[in-house]
């Protein structure tokens, strides 16, 4: 994944409109294929996919404990207000492909 910037002083999910897409932008790019993120979500490396197999949209988290082994959960994502709200949606690049069992 490219390397986003960061703004540590920001809480809010519409902190900076020119950093990034609406959701519903970002959501027409998954239905094109392509996976997403919020760069408010920072360091933990997680994105948003459309699973054709299930017909849903999924989330990927991927968290990494200070020192230990990285740990990945995929789920049916799930919309909150702050996402609908957010203009700093982007584009992953380079994540690695998601095997569905």
């Amino acid at each position: 994944m490219e390397q986003i910037p960061q703004n540590p002083q920001s809480q809010s999910p519409v902190f900076n409109p020119k950093l990034g897409l609406n959701f519903f932008d970002a959501m027409s790019k998954v239905a094109g294929g392509k996976k997403i993120t919020r760069l408010e979500w920072g360091r933990d490396v997680s994105y948003i996919f459309y699973d054709s197999t299930k017909e849903l949209v999924m989330i990927n988290n991927i968290t990494v404990p200070a020192g230990r082994q990285a740990k990945e959960g995929i789920h049916v994502y799930i919309i909150s207000g702050g996402d609908l709200l957010a203009t700093d949606w982007v584009v992953c690049k380079d994540t690695p492909e998601v095997v569905i069992s």
